[in-house]
């Protein structure tokens, strides 16, 4: 057999890749028994410390315990190390038997089949019991180990909203034509520790004739009154019909997992569950151990109660310390850290807080702080030392971590996207993201990063350079391909590999353009809305005449730059709309009446409105990030350096959906259009959409109903 160099070459850059994203997984080496303090060799050759160990699953604090360690000793030497065989040929002792019966009277079922591992179990279960003429129904965040099994039987699948009953319930209704029907969760999800709603869900399986799986790996021994699992916490004992667990967990954490439920269905896992007929049997010290685990158990509920105490406390002081936790009642405490790759970070890195201009992103604002392994050098040669991105997020990622969004601001907004149907307050993009809507929360993780240079929380010109003062004018130049690649160190930073849909408006269209270009692969769908290929001299042009008045000003004194940036804002305003839908707005109404003289020349109500705009820009917006701003939307031209415009356009392989503006003065539509036609001539899935509007380019803000329908239209999730 031949391991080729191409092979070999695709497998390092892969794993180059991994570890670029900061998510390549380093072993530390445990020098002693496991424990809530153990001896760790971090990295490897270094010396042993001592640290407090809060990542294991020895919820109960047997895996060393010495009545589990004798009987485990024991069996040894009673029973042997191994079986060599698979069960049903010679591997089956009687203590395994034993070990399911007490397993079966433990978690009130009728019968239990012991597997080498759940990830076994539930390998094996769904394909032994279900067939093509079935339907499994699961809640969208189970683990990972039923995925697999799901995917090795023939049954029909489907998923609802995690823990959304109404979603559930609609589902088994859709499938009433099946022969059965398996609802299938996790008892408590093991990454928020959140638990299913287990009442609701038999009350439905009930009502719809539906059988229930439920994996309870993270409650079996702890979750309950007396630790029987989520089915004891929600009064459902007896009422699940198939159980999936581990022993190597709360029960004893060495290996082994079992099915346990009604009894045909063990039976035919007896018979047909592959991981069980072909893989050797427990070992009998940990069947040994597993046994003298559940006497322990049923001994007494002092360890489960300690542990109840120990997660509330737990809980209260990470909370009153500041973190961002998720609420719950499972010993599983989320503690948000947003980032990836923070296990390598400094966590006393200062978030410069203090810098971040007003919006509700600085509030609701999380923080990344990028691994850089150099500077980061920009398209014209810049370069910076370090970067924080602030960014704000709705929805869930998934446990495959495939079904991110990456919405791109516009030019002069914040990361606060949306936010309304949570309390929070209203974002510049709310009728377009949220439960139900064209960017639907319910089903999408979706993220808003503040774009580099920015105001609201990323690394800007007011942020310290390596001299310890401000950046402001020496800043680097951007541009927004230079924009699109630090937002790719940031998604891989959260440890999202690949997202389903990037969408920007505006300049963020400029940066979604990029996107399309330099990093097809790593995108199922990008939406362009309103931005041409490249900046035209007009759109320069209007460009200079805003940072014109801003920059003699900030030359002179910043305080006298901030009116002279209501002028600016006035120009870049009316770029934004029509004529046609500004004379509609405003026509010639007066919003004060002039006087008799020069000195009382009265307001239009399109003067007033300007000048409102230009005053709130004055408190929200950091006059150096117009100036980068609006310099970046100035140097978009993604053929720069690159080629004709053909070969450029040649390397977009994602889908495209580029949507132009019907009154679009500032990026008219047949600039848009242009780069759909291109995508067009070279075969590529792309769909040319126009709003019809007379609000000019600031449509994409006012005419969200037809940007919707639009992304509906095109499936972009």
């Amino acid at each position: 057999m031949s391991y080729s160099s191409s092979i070999k070459e695709a497998h390092g850059s892969l794993l180059s890749s991994i570890r670029e994203q900061g998510l390549f997984k380093d072993e530390r080496y445990i020098h002693s028994p496991q424990a809530a303090t153990i001896e760790v060799e971090y990295p490897l050759g270094s010396a042993l410390q001592s640290v407090v160990n809060l990542c294991a699953n020895n919820y109960l604090g047997l895996s060393s315990h010495p009545e589990v360690i004798a009987a485990a000793h024991a069996a040894l030497d009673e029973r042997g190390y191994g079986l060599s065989s698979v069960r049903f040929i010679c591997g089956t002792q009687d203590i395994h038997r034993e070990l399911e019966r007490a397993l079966s009277d433990f978690l009130a079922t009728e019968d239990t089949i012991l597997f080498p591992s759940c990830m076994d179990a539930n390998a094996g279960v769904f394909e032994a019991i279900l067939g093509p003429e079935d339907v499994i129904i699961s809640d969208r965040l189970v683990h990972a180990s039923i995925v697999d099994g799901i995917r090795l039987c023939k049954a029909v699948t489907d998923t609802y909203k995690h823990a959304n009953m109404n979603h559930l319930e609609q589902k088994l209704g859709e499938h009433q034509d099946k022969r059965a029907r398996l609802i299938v969760t996790d008892g408590v999800f093991s990454m928020d520790g959140d638990l299913a709603p287990l009442d609701e869900i038999c009350a439905l399986a009930d009502k719809y004739d539906a059988m229930v799986f439920v994996d309870d790996s993270h409650a079996t021994g702890f979750i309950g009154q007396t630790g029987k699992g989520t089915p004891e916490h929600f009064g459902v004992l007896g009422k699940i019909d198939i159980i999936t667990t581990t022993l190597g967990k709360a029960l004893g954490g060495a290996a082994g997992g079992c099915v346990s439920g009604r009894r045909e269905i063990v039976a035919l896992c007896r018979q047909r569950a592959r991981p069980y007929l072909f893989s050797n049997t427990m070992a009998p010290p940990l069947v040994a151990g597993a046994l003298k685990v559940i006497e322990i158990l049923n001994r007494s509920t002092e360890r489960r109660d300690r542990l109840a105490e120990n997660s509330e406390f737990w809980r209260k002081g990470l909370a009153d310390a500041g973190f961002v936790i998720k609420d719950g009642e499972s010993p599983i405490v989320p503690l948000i850290l947003y980032n990836a790759k923070l296990i390598h970070a400094d966590p006393m890195k200062d978030e410069h807080r203090d810098l971040w201009w007003s919006s509700p992103t600085a509030e609701l604002g999380k923080v990344v702080h990028i691994e850089l392994h150099q500077p980061f050098t920009t398209h014209y040669g810049g370069t910076l030392p370090s970067i924080q991105v602030s960014y704000e997020t709705w929805g869930e990622l998934n446990q495959a971590r495939d079904n991110a969004v990456l919405i791109i601001h516009p030019m002069t907004t914040d990361c606060h996207v949306t936010g309304e149907f949570a309390g929070q307050p209203t974002g510049w993009w709310e009728p377009m993201v949220g439960p139900g809507k064209a960017i639907d929360t319910d089903t999408h993780f979706v993220v808003c990063p503040n774009l580099i240079g920015g105001c609201y929380g990323t690394t800007g010109p007011r942020f310290p350079s390596g001299d310890g003062k401000a950046y402001l004018d020496r800043f680097p130049l951007l541009t927004p391909r230079d924009m699109m690649r630090v937002q790719k160190l940031f998604l891989g930073a959260l440890g999202i590999p690949r997202v389903n849909l990037v969408i920007g408006p505006s300049m963020g269209a400029m940066i979604a353009w990029e996107w399309a270009i330099e990093a097809p692969d790593m995108i199922d769908t990008v939406a362009v809305v309103a931005a041409p290929l490249k900046t035209s001299p007009y759109q320069i042009g209007l460009n200079w005449l805003q940072r014109s008045a801003i920059s003699i000003d900030l030359a002179e004194n910043e305080v006298v730059s901030k009116s002279r940036q209501m002028f600016a804002r006035g120009v870049g305003m009316l770029s934004y709309r029509s004529p046609a839908g500004l004379d509609a707005k405003f026509g010639r109404a007066w919003f004060k009446n002039p006087g008799v003289s020069l000195r009382d020349p009265g307001l239009f109500n399109v003067e007033s409105w300007l000048k409102h705009h230009g005053r709130r820009i004055r408190k929200r917006f950091d006059p150096y990030t117009y100036l980068l701003f609006s310099r970046a939307m100035d140097l978009h031209d993604v053929t720069e350096g690159r080629g004709s415009v053909i070969d450029v356009l040649d390397r977009v392989t994602c889908r495209t959906l580029v949507v132009g503006i019907s009154s679009d003065c500032l990026y008219p539509a047949t600039e848009v259009k242009l780069g759909a036609d291109i995508l067009e001539d070279l075969r590529r899935t792309v769909r040319y959409e126009e709003i019809i509007s007379a609000n000019g380019h600031d449509a994409f803000l006012l005419d969200t109903d037809q940007l919707a329908t639009m992304l509906r239209g095109f499936q972009v999730l």
